[in-house]
C-alpha cells in the first residue's frame, strides 16, 4: 500500500525474527508466521482471525496503531472477531491522542512547528534552563 526501500523491509523482517527468537529464549511462547508460510493469509487481520481460530483465546489485545488505515482495520476486525478486541494505548510516543486533541482545541491552523515547540517546552527537550530553545533558536 506504501512503497518502501527494500533495505527497510529487510531490516523490519530481520528485527521481527530476532525479536521472536529473543522472546523464545526468554521462555515465552511465540507464534511467528513467516512471510513464505503457505498458510499465511498475507494480512494482519487475516492472521489475527486465524490465530483466534487456532488458539481460542478469551480476547485479543493490541496496541493502538499509529496510522488511520490500521485504526479502521481494527474497527472492522472487532466486528469479525468472536472474542473482544482490547486496544491499549501506545506508550512509545511523548504525546497521547487526547493531549494532541487538547493542544489542537479550537485552533484555526494546526501547524506542526507550533506543536513541536510546545512539546519541547513540556518535555524539556533541547531547552535551556531559562525556557528558551537550546542554542537560542528553534530550528
Amino acid at each position: 500500500y506504501v512503497r518502501h526501500h527494500v533495505k527497510k523491509i529487510a531490516f523490519l523482517f530481520s528485527a521481527m525474527r530476532h525479536f521472536a527468537a529473543a522472546l523464545r529464549a526468554a521462555g515465552y511462547r511465540v507464534r511467528y508466521v513467516a512471510l513464505e508460510d503457505e498458510a499465511n493469509s498475507q494480512s494482519l487481520a487475516g492472521e489475527i482471525l486465524r490465530a483466534v481460530e487456532d488458539l481460542a483465546p478469551d480476547r485479543v489485545v493490541v496496541t493502538e496503531p499509529g496510522e488511520w488505515r490500521l485504526v479502521e482495520g481494527f474497527e472492522a476486525l472487532r466486528l469479525a472477531l468472536a472474542v473482544p478486541l482490547e486496544v491499549l494505548p501506545d506508550t512509545r510516543f511523548l504525546c497521547t491522542h487526547a493531549e494532541f486533541d487538547a493542544w489542537a482545541g479550537d485552533r484555526r491552523e494546526l501547524r506542526m512547528e507550533y506543536f513541536y515547540r510546545d512539546m519541547r517546552r513540556r518535555q524539556g527537550v533541547l531547552m535551556e534552563a531559562d525556557g528558551k530553545p537550546a542554542g537560542g533558536r528553534w530550528n
